[in-house]
């Protein structure tokens, strides 16, 4: 860290702070802090139009270090958002991910590799996965 004390936490709650703190967290690739200033935002900001785009923020911070079952809960949990009807078409975004989600977690249980993070998955496994969830768009 650069020692940069004023960096360490948003500077407002107000929603475009939160996400240029959050966004500047993950460029420096301070993962947690970025999660913790994303989750604040949905959950201060779950009726804004933003709040569908700060689930799919966490969840994909989530899914990068492996934590795919809270990556599905936050996903499942935001498809009630109100920025975020059944019509919208980021909610069939959100069906394909939490579906993706889940065939990566049961691969990886299947393979006993445990949760790892996403970018250490085996080449052989991540083709597996793929092919797995090309099979489940085609039933889709």
């Amino acid at each position: 860290d650069s020692g940069d004390e004023t960096e360490q936490i948003p500077p407002s709650d107000n929603l475009d702070a939160l996400l240029d703190y959050a966004s500047s967290q993950k460029e420096r690739s301070t993962y947690q802090r970025s999660l913790d200033a994303f989750r604040r935002a949905l959950k201060l900001y779950r009726e804004s139009e933003a709040a569908p785009y700060l689930a799919i923020e966490i969840a994909t911070l989530l899914k990068d270090r492996g934590s795919y079952d809270e990556a599905i809960n936050v996903l499942s949990d935001s498809r009630g958002l109100p920025g975020l009807n059944q019509q919208h078409p980021l909610d069939q975004e959100f069906i394909e991910t939490i579906a993706y989600l889940r065939i990566v977690k049961n691969t990886l249980l299947h393979h006993r590799l445990g949760f790892i993070p996403f970018h250490r998955i085996p080449t052989a496994i991540a083709k597996e996965i793929d092919a797995e969830f090309r099979d489940w768009r085609n039933l889709a």
